[in-house]
């Protein structure tokens, strides 16, 4: 195995073991932790069980760091229209597995957003909320990962003005199914470096993103749009 990919970036297998094992290692002296295990372990045992008030308050743990008292009364209201979508997604179901009635559902659990319904609340906070519920099925979504799937050349989820956050995560999901399914020996095996609470394979390929997608040494692209994806 020589290269590890995430969307349009990669890197060696070497430097991805290397990344994965410190972020998922346990600590060193002197050296902070990385969010693992605080997010991941965090209320373990009912993590995929109904979306509750307590799940709201995750992102904190994996460096959402404004959730204003406001926007927490906003994703409160939000429970009721999630939880009949993710009654219909089997919380062992994986992303390699899910057909596309299955990513429909994913993408709309972020409708709130396109609806005007949370304001405060992007797709970075709701992915850190949801990915709990269904840790193998729903991506775990920020600048870095949208980095590795938006950016290059040609990039693998191309920039669409006024294209909403649950058709983007849509297509999101299915390319981050391709690249699990393509390379699933891969992560699974660095999902195994987890040293305490269990990870999954999706979720490795998120810490592996987070090393990737650094930003890119060229100007960003403008986008002014708000609902530009």
């Amino acid at each position: 195995m020589e290269l590890v990919r995430v969307g349009n970036r990669s890197a060696s297998w070497q430097q991805v073991v290397e990344y994965v094992s410190e972020y998922l290692g346990a600590e060193t002296a002197g050296a902070p932790r990385s969010a693992y295990p605080a997010y991941d372990g965090y209320m373990l045992e009912t993590a995929t069980g109904p979306v509750i008030d307590a799940d709201l308050l995750a992102p904190t743990l994996l460096n959402v760091r404004h959730l204003s008292v406001k926007t927490y009364y906003l994703l409160q209201q939000e429970l009721t229209y999630w939880q009949p979508l993710l009654d219909q997604l089997d919380p062992a179901l994986s992303l390699v597995d899910a057909t596309a009635d299955d990513l429909r559902l994913v993408g709309a659990l972020f409708a709130g957003i396109d609806e005007d319904r949370l304001d405060g609340a992007k797709a970075t906070t709701l992915s850190k909320i949801l990915h709990r519920k269904r840790p193998a099925l729903i991506p775990l979504q920020d600048k870095q990962v949208r980095r590795c799937y938006q950016q290059g050349s040609e990039p693998r989820i191309p920039v669409v003005p006024g294209r909403g956050w649950a058709d983007f995560t849509v297509a999101l999901a299915e390319e981050m199914q391709h690249d699990l399914r393509s390379q699933l020996d891969a992560f699974e095996q660095l999902s195994r470096l987890a040293d305490g609470v269990p990870v999954t394979p999706l979720r490795a390929l998120d810490i592996v993103a987070w090393f990737l997608g650094k930003p890119a040494t060229a100007a960003e692209p403008t986008r002014s749009a708000r609902r530009t994806r």
